[in-house]
């Protein structure tokens, strides 16, 4: 289902009622300005959901409590400023976020500790400075993460400890990252001499 150019300002539970068996929705080029706490709680059937090109300045705690079967959750060019650190809480079987072109300044380092499952995130395009310790820390099934076209000038150096599992990391056009940055063989050796600027900015 895709739902364009509405100036609907929440979700409306009442169409998850008329749709229960609803897998795939996009909400895009509208007024939806916020999502409030348990607007998808009857979606539990969703599987992709995607907010394009919208005014969501924040999201809320527990925003996407209910999908329980959620897989893929997209969040691109909504103006998007702030996430609380709960937002995700509920996503249990969410496999990839993308959070893109927005103008996310500071992110929770708790904020994906709920995502057990996640093996792909994107926050690329957005404006954050740090990156700390435990950003993936919880997330030991994620294999990529898309950090490029940040404001990143300072990486915790415990980061690299945290993050075993990763195959693909891009850091590539940030302010601490002088060369093209994507590495597809993660280790703590090629990570720390490459970042060698971002650790020491910590």
């Amino acid at each position: 289902m895709t739902i364009r150019n509405s100036e609907t300002a929440f979700i409306i539970q009442q169409l998850f009622v008329q749709f229960p068996n609803l897998q795939n929705m996009e909400i895009t080029s509208g007024g939806l300005q916020r999502i409030q706490p348990n607007g998808f709680v009857l979606a539990r059937n969703l599987r992709t959901l995607a907010l394009q090109g919208n005014r969501i300045a924040s999201i809320q705690a527990n925003a996407f409590s209910g999908l329980i079967n959620l897989d893929t959750l997209i969040m691109r060019h909504n103006n998007m400023q702030i996430i609380d650190q709960n937002a995700f809480i509920g996503l249990i079987n969410l496999h990839n976020l993308f959070i893109n072109n927005e103008n996310i300044r500071n992110i929770h380092q708790n904020i994906l500790r709920p995502l057990t499952n996640l093996s792909m995130v994107s926050l690329a395009s957005n404006q954050l400075e740090r990156v700390d310790a435990q950003l993936f820390a919880n997330n030991r099934h994620i294999h990529s993460a898309f950090l490029e076209n940040n404001q990143i000038n300072a990486i915790n150096p415990q980061f690299v400890n945290n993050i075993n599992g990763i195959q693909v990391l891009s850091l590539s056009s940030n302010p601490c990252v002088n060369q093209v940055f994507i590495t597809r063989i993660v280790t703590q050796a090629n990570i720390n001499s490459l970042l060698t600027t971002c650790t020491s900015n910590w």
